[in-house]
């Protein structure tokens, strides 16, 4: 292969990047960021190789930052990395209609939704999370709760007001939502919001007897949420159990390690229904899952249980 400059300078600099997506990401989805990586390389030298006149075999190319990323992950993990980082096992649970559609009306009508329980008791996930939309229409009192001082409190804190073998988990970025009072239950809530949430908010909850965790500056940490639900509050296995945004926001933290889906019998097909993960950029690279385990039903319905 011709050595040019272009080329010298591209396998140079690879190294600093890859230390950069290293530093950002788990160390457990490595095999994901060096795919993702190659492929990004291998589309970028092919159709702007001619113009900046890199080199002639692609494929050399991608195959020296491969060599590097994997040195620089080497290094990694014998620095500890974040594979220490403690945090639950988060599995993202769904049933959907053929078509991977998970509208909640739509799945309630399906052959198969009455072993949607019955799965999730099955992956022995005490504590589940619901997203802003699922709340909202599921859980939470009608109306919004209206700070009158406005004051946040722009700071990391949590507040634990019991000890449970499960929560209930909800994410409330600003702190909207009305709650009735806590009393004993076998699966107490659990409010996440970020540090734009109102001192009057928490308070609220406090007054409640709800639990809550308060951390990100301006949108909330889910890296750090899931660290203060393990460190803090106990959390060994989490089901995110919510609608297309919370579980893409998961995703895209790296924080999945389990994608469970449960398939019905039969397709939605309407336009602009939601689906299991959404909006994402066009540019996305698709997520390698890897097959974990498949079981049929009588009545028809398929779970599928991926590894991320």
């Amino acid at each position: 292969m011709e050595k040019r400059s272009g080329l010298n300078d591209f396998v140079q600099a690879a190294p600093g990047y890859i230390s950069k997506v290293l530093k950002e990401n788990n160390y457990a989805r490595m095999a994901d960021k060096i795919l993702k990586f190659n492929l990004k390389m291998k589309r970028f030298l092919s159709s702007d190789y001619r113009r900046i006149n890199f080199c002639k075999d692609i494929d050399t190319v991608s195959e020296l930052c491969y060599i590097t990323f994997a040195d620089i992950a080497s290094e990694y993990k014998n620095d500890g990395g974040k594979e220490g980082m403690k945090k639950p096992y988060i599995v993202c649970h769904m049933m959907t209609s053929l078509d991977g559609r998970i509208d909640c009306a739509m799945v309630g009508q399906l052959t198969g939704v009455e072993e949607y329980y019955a799965t999730l008791g099955e992956l022995n996930l005490p504590s589940t999370l619901s997203g802003r939309v699922t709340a909202q229409l599921e859980m939470a009192l009608p109306g919004t709760f209206q700070a009158k001082n406005g004051v946040f409190i722009g700071q990391e804190r949590f507040s634990k007001k019991v000890d449970a073998t499960g929560y209930e988990i909800v994410v409330d970025t600003k702190g909207t939502f009305l709650w009735e009072k806590e009393t004993d239950t076998a699966k107490p809530h659990l409010i996440i919001t970020s540090e734009q949430v109102s001192k009057e908010y928490l308070d609220y909850l406090d007054e409640l007897h709800i639990s809550w965790i308060a951390c990100g500056k301006d949108k909330i940490d889910l890296k750090r949420a899931a660290e203060i639900l393990a460190e803090e509050f106990g959390v060994e296995r989490l089901g995110i159990v919510g609608g297309p945004a919370i579980n893409s926001a998961f995703l895209e933290a790296g924080l999945l390690d389990e994608v469970s889906i449960l398939i019905g019998l039969g397709i939605d097909g309407r336009k602009g229904m939601p689906g299991v993960f959404d909006g994402f950029p066009m540019e996305k690279i698709p997520t390698p899952l890897k097959l974990k385990d498949v079981k049929t039903y009588g009545n028809g319905a398929v779970w599928l249980r991926y590894l991320v």
